[in-house]
């Protein structure tokens, strides 16, 4: 989920929409789903460690997954969805479980600014799909961007078929 300062204004309705999906999912380590969340922001000297962090390791803890939303920490500097995606990957693939389809749902208001801009956000979304990981977007209107670019940024980075992604207000 995106927590650059272009979200500020929409913090406590991204934690209802992050909590609708935690609890639209049946979660079950054996059987059902398990959720990892991952917050990302980011700067031009920010390491992908320094952008993004991992509220919630996988779990099908219902509980402990809504805690972690709640004390998400103030949004602030610029989108790096590259950021995010590369430490969902990585949640995803040390823990991947057998039979299990990896998905990551990429939640933001714009196209990433720093670290490579859109090209590298696409890039690692290309690298997580040919891995397997389907990507859903869930964009929400509000970035300051060109809608051209916004919108085909964000087409770029999810999986086939396109209707994977969504766009909606949540303010």
């Amino acid at each position: 989920v995106d927590s650059s300062v272009s979200v500020a204004d929409v913090h406590d309705n991204l934690t209802d929409v992050m909590r609708s999906y935690v609890n639209a999912y049946a979660l079950s380590v054996t059987h059902g789903a398990t959720i990892g969340i991952v917050e990302f922001r980011g700067c031009n000297d920010c390491t992908v460690a320094e952008s993004a962090t991992v509220l919630n390791t996988l779990s099908a803890n219902r509980a402990t997954l809504l805690a972690s939303i709640d004390a998400r920490g103030p949004s602030e500097n610029q989108t790096c969805m590259s950021c995010g995606l590369e430490v969902a990957e990585n949640m995803l693939l040390v823990n991947n479980r057998s039979g299990a389809m990896p998905l990551v749902v990429l939640i933001s208001d714009g196209v990433q600014v720093v670290q490579g801009g859109p090209d590298k956000a696409i890039s690692v979304a290309s690298r997580l799909k040919a891995s397997g990981i389907r990507v859903v977007t869930h964009s929400f209107g509000g970035a300051d961007v060109d809608e051209g670019i916004y919108t085909s940024t964000m087409h770029s980075i999810a999986s086939i078929p396109s209707g994977t992604y969504a766009r909606g207000d949540v303010g």
